[in-house]
């Protein structure tokens, strides 16, 4: 089985027929460029005996999408050949082009879910200690032009007053069926409420995320 293509989050699989040895599954054995030979972020996924490239996909890829992606596996006689738990190698180099299609696709949890806050799995605390940039990770794919910063508001605190919402610097990464969000925090407030709810992020389905988390972010 050889990967033929699709959305820029889709895993490009390969099947092959015996299990393969994972510690064989080096950098050098798995090698991901676009068409024109620039290295593309990724990630390499091994499940018995298939082997997944999942490209991650930054806003800046989105925005200027390769075309294709060229996935070169090593093969005999380079000492980064593919290795198989029964002792096999892989005979020879091998090399595929798969098209990709300029946009993500829906994958993962409907709705989208959050799942971790810089790192704690939810539930979190009703306070999280927070320093410049916090990270948000989502089981399912958002909609890019939902994160935006004015789509994206953080209430700042005072005392226990809620005051008029500030736009964070936003970052996103979409791979495979996970989204990264990274919001940098205003400088100008020590405390500030994040709400779900008040947030204009959906995922691609058009459905708002879960669950409804309401937490106050504290810069020490």
């Amino acid at each position: 089985m050889w990967p033929s293509g699709g959305a820029l989050n889709a895993p490009l699989t390969f099947g092959f027929d015996a299990d393969l040895a994972p510690l064989s599954v080096t950098a050098g054995a798995v090698r991901v460029t676009s068409a024109d030979g620039r290295a593309l972020a990724h990630r390499v996924v091994v499940d018995a005996s298939t082997l997944s490239v999942v490209l991650t996909v930054p806003d800046a890829m989105l925005a200027d999408p390769p075309a294709a992606v060229r996935i070169r596996l090593g093969g005999l006689p380079s000492a980064s050949a593919l290795g198989f738990r029964d002792g096999r190698r892989l005979g020879s180099p091998a090399e595929v082009l798969c098209e990709l299609q300029p946009r993500l696709a829906p994958a993962g949890a409907a709705p989208a879910r959050l799942i971790a806050v810089d790192g704690n799995a939810l539930p979190v605390p009703a306070t999280l200690d927070a320093g410049e940039v916090v990270v948000l990770t989502f089981d399912g794919v958002l909609d890019p032009d939902t994160l935006t910063p004015t789509l994206s508001p953080l209430s700042p605190l005072v005392g226990d007053v809620l005051v008029a919402p500030r736009a964070p610097g936003l970052a996103w990464t979409v791979s495979g069926a996970r989204t990264t969000v990274e919001l940098r925090l205003p400088a100008t407030h020590v405390a500030l409420e994040f709400a779900m709810r008040r947030m204009g992020w959906r995922d691609l389905r058009g459905e708002s995320p879960d669950p409804a988390l309401v937490v106050t972010l504290r810069r020490p």
